[in-house]
């Protein structure tokens, strides 16, 4: 990618500030900082900003240019994706509800439609402009559209391949007469590859119960995309971190292996940016999630998207967090081999890996060392140029195999043999980037290939540090041209072999080593040790602390701002350009060991186990029902009319959650084989009561039996009804448009004293919001007279008079640890059947007995001095299998614990 006429490898990752309060961006924020990235990416929901109809909200959560300025801040580039589709597990997909109701073809070439669109890129437009690089600020890429190549493929609406060209160039074409002049991208767009637009690539291999380690699919993808847009950057602006959850699936945690493979592979096909989605783990507040799959029955409100590398809560993750964190120290460092670098198709091939796997065909069976016609998911390939290159190994099969490869040496014009002697182990599930024909330094050391990876060139005062990383399993064998530079052991044990040119230097890996040659200190790591490196200008540290958020470098200071976990004990080890005199930890002066020969200080802090954080509740649990409108005398007057057919988004019923319908119908006689047609979007839950009595709850269309409900005179129906989510308007899901509601008038049909009638409610009162939520249930300033108290218990179950629909609140208090971090969680072991959860008066989450989800994270800012835990359960009614019988509410006791907690450090080391 060429910015400002340099070139710049773009490598960062997804932040949604829409699913993080805000006042938590900036520690978001300097977290993907210290990991190393110069790239922050982010949707746009429409929907969030507009809810109605040209009333646009940038406020608090909202407030899209305090987040653009704080990337801006902390020197990040922006890539901004304001759709108007963005996918996103989003409720609409980012579309308004206002918007659905109306009568025009979303995501497609409709003049109504682009016209509106039009309104919103305007808007839009008057924050992003002041911030585009081309006027000096940050925001570098504008994504049009999302995913069309899906549409396409799944919908089986040929309109849509016929118009998908047409169409996103009239998007491009309203977003140039907004003023926004910096390139377009559409993902997965390949129809586009002609066009301005670039076609950006997603790279999924790892999709739960559809495909898992599936890899060749998405480089054949790649490789078409870089052959029919030769002259546009590959950006992978979709690489896997995870997955996002649903109701009723167990959550998918991806393995660290999927990402590291992905990874190494597209720096192996060149590309100049990489966006790996997720990286900040959200949440996904009620009630802006969608329905999930197909058969799907919503997702979750944790958007961690299976383990993400800064985590939901804002804990930064042992393995993926690290393992990106390394990836931008190896990009940073060696970006100029990169930059030189290209594929070589074909230059790289397995030409022995034993007997390990034979191809039997009709004829006969043959031993294949070199994987040919197999279908074994490995592959070399070698990307290189004129400062040397790298060859990228991957392994995914679940087996282990030992192989020899033949590559061809950028700088000898020659093919040759890695490793030079012996073979190679690939590991079941492995991935490997290994250099060849690397300049190091400035006096003609070259290395010219190693088993090891690299991670790290530094430059500390005269010396030169180059960090390398192995397996800890593995032994380690680098091979360097460096003349009559002769290696000498400085740490650790290490075996060296005269070569022609220089020598071959070989180490069980573990721990850390160096070794020196010539005026190059080369430390070798293994992966464990590896994580624990982080540098920042002439510094190298090398800690055992959980995470350090800076280093401040200073010709004769350097300042460490960390955190540690409880109970143990802190080695840190840092290479600095001066030699320190005094090292501080909290003030507080602590012993060191200076190295003379390494440049490095060694010194420990023992974290002793200290208490944590105090949560204590208040009051005892009070509870209260929350079902009075199935009542027959119910005070309904205030209620609004709806006139059916008309779902909800077309009447201007716009808000999510409960929804209350009555209507009264009259019967002239004893009624007889009654029945009750309540036709809906076979999407919505929604639970029906009779004079008062609960019929049915369920999603479909029922045609319910209400014969025993129903008397002669006048009757009440009542429904309530949850409009939970949309489709994110993707195929996956089933329609573009999900319209929400009853949507068709409810017909009663039966006899009454023997003679057959027929009503059609055409009309129904209605109302938006559970009583609960008018009353102010989920507030602390609700008054809680008339609710019923409980001593505390391990589980309530609730009477029958008690209804479907309760709720419970209780106080509690936390006392926070001073010089420390911490982040809560509440944990609801089992409900029967649903919660919506909220704290403070603030929504926070949705719960289904279904699973997956038992934690939700409590934000920071959602917190008082005190505070009040709200849950509103709605209990299953009859047996969902039987559809009859009673079965009543239930919650465990919730509990409040946490996610993680963390002391804070400052180390000061002066010289």
């Amino acid at each position: 990618m060429i910015i400002g006429g340099e070139r710049v490898l773009l490598y960062g990752g997804e932040f949604h500030y829409f699913r993080v309060p805000h006042e938590l961006w900036e520690d978001r924020l300097q977290k993907m900082k210290a990991a190393g990235l110069n790239l922050v990416a982010t949707y746009i929901p429409w929907n969030f900003h507009e809810t109605k109809e040209g009333e646009f909200n940038w406020a608090r959560d909202r407030d899209l240019e305090k987040f653009i300025t704080l990337t801006e801040k902390y020197g990040f580039y922006l890539v901004i994706k304001p759709g108007p589709y963005i996918c996103a597990e989003w409720d609409s997909g980012g579309f308004p509800d206002w918007l659905l109701a109306k009568k025009i073809n979303l995501r497609e070439d409709d003049p109504k439609y682009l016209k509106i669109v039009g309104k919103y890129y305007k808007e839009i437009a008057k924050i992003l402009r002041p911030h585009l690089i081309t006027k000096g600020g940050n925001i570098i890429l504008f994504q049009i559209e999302n995913e069309y190549d899906h549409l396409i493929a799944f919908s089986g609406v040929k309109r849509y391949r016929d118009n998908a060209l047409r169409y996103h160039l009239k998007l491009l074409k309203m977003v140039r007469k907004t003023g926004i002049d910096i390139p377009t991208f559409a993902v997965e767009g390949s129809f586009l590859r002609k066009s301005e637009i670039i076609d950006a690539r997603t790279y999924y291999p790892n999709i739960p119960w559809i495909w898992l380690w599936e890899f060749n699919d998405f480089d054949k993808a790649i490789d078409a995309s870089v052959a029919e847009q030769p002259k546009k950057p590959l950006m992978i602006m979709e690489l896997e971190t995870g997955w996002f959850a649903q109701f009723g699936r167990p959550l998918y945690q991806i393995e660290p292996e999927v990402t590291r493979a992905i990874l190494r592979t597209v720096i192996a096909e060149g590309a100049s940016v990489m966006n790996q989605f997720l990286f900040v783990g959200g949440t996904t507040f009620p009630y802006w999630n969608c329905k999930g799959d197909l058969d799907g029955i919503g997702t979750c409100t944790t958007y961690d998207f299976g383990h993400s590398p800064i985590r939901e809560w804002g804990e930064v993750s042992p393995t993926k967090y690290h393992m990106a964190r390394n990836t931008a120290q190896f990009l940073d460092s060696f970006e100029d081999v990169l930059f030189e670098a290209e594929k070589k198709e074909g230059a790289a091939k397995f030409i022995d890996a034993g007997n390990t796997v034979a191809l039997v065909d009709r004829k006969k069976g043959a031993v294949k060392p070199d994987f040919s016609g197999t279908f074994e998911n490995v592959k070399v390939v070698e990307t290189a140029g004129r400062k040397g290159g790298f060859i990228m190994i991957r392994n995914l099969t679940e087996d282990t195999h030992r192989v020899q490869i033949e590559y061809f040496s950028p700088a000898e014009k020659r093919n040759k043999r890695l490793p030079m002697k012996g073979d190679l182990e690939l590991g079941p599930r492995s991935s490997f980037l290994l250099p060849i024909d690397i300049p190091i330094g400035d006096g003609g050391m070259v290395l010219k290939q190693s088993t090891c990876e690299l991670l790290l060139r530094k430059k500390i005062g005269n010396d030169e540090f180059v960090f390398l990383v192995g397996k800890s399993e593995l032994k380690s064998r680098t091979y360097l041209k460096c003349g009559s530079a002769k290696p000498v052991v400085v740490e650790g044990d290490f075996r060296v072999e005269k070569a022609r040119d220089g020598y071959i230097i070989e180490n069980d890996n573990g721990g850390l080593r160096i070794i020196k040659v010539g005026g190059v200190f080369f430390v070798f790591l293994d992966d464990k040790k590896a994580a624990r490196v982080w540098d920042r200008q002439e510094a190298v540290v090398v800690s055992d602390y959980y995470y350090i958020g800076d280093i401040l470098v200073d010709r004769k200071s350097i300042g460490i701002s960390a955190q540690v976990k409880n109970g143990s004990n802190q080695r840190t080890r840092i290479f600095t350009a001066f030699v320190p005199k005094a090292i501080r930890i909290n003030n507080v002066k602590v012993k060191f060991k200076y190295d003379k020969e390494t440049g490095s200080a060694t010194f420990e802090y023992d974290c002793a186990v200290e208490e944590l954080p105090k949560i204590t509740w208040l009051d005892s649990p009070r509870f209260i029902s929350d079902i009075e409108e199935k009542e027959c005398g119910y005070n309904d007057s205030s209620w609004k009319t709806i006139a059916l057919p008309k779902a909800l988004e077309q009447a201007g019923f716009l808000e999510h959650g409960f929804i209350w319908y009555r209507q009264k119908f009259g019967l002239k006689g004893k009624p007889s084989e009654c029945r009750a047609k309540i036709v809906t979007n076979d999407i919505d839950r929604f639970y029906v009561y009779i004079n008062g009595e609960f019929i049915w709850r369920g999603i479909g269309s029922p045609d319910l039996d209400i014969t025993g409900a129903v008397k002669k005179g006048e009757n009440v129906l009542a429904v309530r009804y949850e409009n939970a989510y949309h489709t994110k308007a993707h195929p996956h899901e089933g329609p573009i448009k999900k319209l929400s509601g009853i949507m068709q008038p409810v017909k009663i049909h039966g006899r009454a004293s023997g003679r057959a009638f027929s009503i059609i409610l055409k009309k129904m009162l209605i109302r938006e919001r559970a009583g609960g939520l008018i009353k102010g249930y989920h507030k602390s300033e609700c008054s809680e007279s008339g609710w019923r108290v409980s001593p505390p218990a391990k589980k309530y179950v609730f009477a029958k008079d008690m209804g479907e629909l309760l709720w419970y609140r209780r106080k509690f208090k936390l006392l926070p640890r001073k010089g420390g971090v911490c982040a809560l969680k509440l944990t609801i072991d089992h409900a029967l059947e649903r919660c919506v959860i909220y704290l403070n008066g603030r929504a926070l989450g949705k719960y289904e007995s279904v699973g997956p989800q038992n934690d939700f994270y409590i934000p920071e800012p959602f917190l008082r001095n005190e505070n009040t835990l709200a849950i509103l359960i709605e209990g299953p009614g009859f047996h969902p299998v039987k559809e009859s019988g009673f079965m009543p509410p239930v919650l465990k006791d919730p509990k409040i614990g946490f996610y993680y907690t963390a002391k804070l450090l400052n180390v000061r080391i002066s010289g």
